[in-house]
């Protein structure tokens, strides 16, 4: 069992649990990026705007996809751990990550040199799943069975809106209105929404368009 990124492309290899663990915040975007940089991303208003800065991501993200089918330039790394160092040697500008990652990832980091940028988000319509081979779909059940009876319940509620990362996401998101920027997702798999409303945060973060 593995959990990640959904993908037309990954969907054809793998069986996916299609039940949204993170509930939508997968697809919202904020930038780390150089402290210094933060007058420039001030400027920022538009998809155009963005589209001369570049932004750094892994080669085998499903996110590479997403920015170049949107006319943003991306440079790309084998290894997450190098996009750091090629951030702060001015390699790209910004590194788009979730609202349940950005935070999290620059606290582990505890460099002054980085900061989160405080006034743009991207969108786009993505999910992280549960995959499983393609050749134990009762394995596939059973998860999905299994995650079923937790959100019926309200228990993924509650380990849901406890976790460290997802209470400082939404904090931060909360603590004031950010520019957004909505792009659109030409990878996103045949099945799309996955069904069941319920699976989705009902109420999101304060932005502003």
């Amino acid at each position: 069992v593995i959990w990640t990124m959904t993908s037309k492309h990954r969907e054809s290899l793998l069986l996916p649990v299609r039940i949204p663990l993170f509930r939508g915040l997968f697809g919202k975007r904020v930038f780390i990026i150089r402290k210094k940089d933060q007058e420039r991303f001030d400027k920022v208003n538009t998809l155009e705007d963005l589209g001369q800065l570049v932004a750094g991501q892994g080669m085998h993200w499903p996110d590479v996809d997403v920015l170049q089918a949107n006319n943003l330039r991306v440079t790309t790394a084998n290894r997450s751990g190098s996009l750091i160092k090629m951030l702060k040697a001015q390699r790209f500008d910004y590194y788009p990550r979730a609202v349940t990652e950005a935070w999290h990832e620059l606290s582990n980091l505890d460099d002054d040199e980085l900061v989160v940028e405080r006034g743009l988000m991207l969108e786009y319509p993505t999910a992280v799943y549960f995959f499983v081979s393609p050749k134990n779909k009762a394995l596939a059940e059973r998860i999905e069975t299994g995650l079923a009876r937790l959100i019926k319940d309200g228990r993924f509620d509650v380990f849901f809106n406890a976790h460290p990362r997802v209470k400082q996401g939404l904090a931060e998101l909360n603590a004031g209105p950010r520019r957004l920027i909505q792009l659109e997702n030409p990878g996103l798999p045949d099945i799309w929404p996955p069904p069941g409303a319920r699976y989705w945060l009902e109420k999101d973060g304060p932005v502003e368009a």
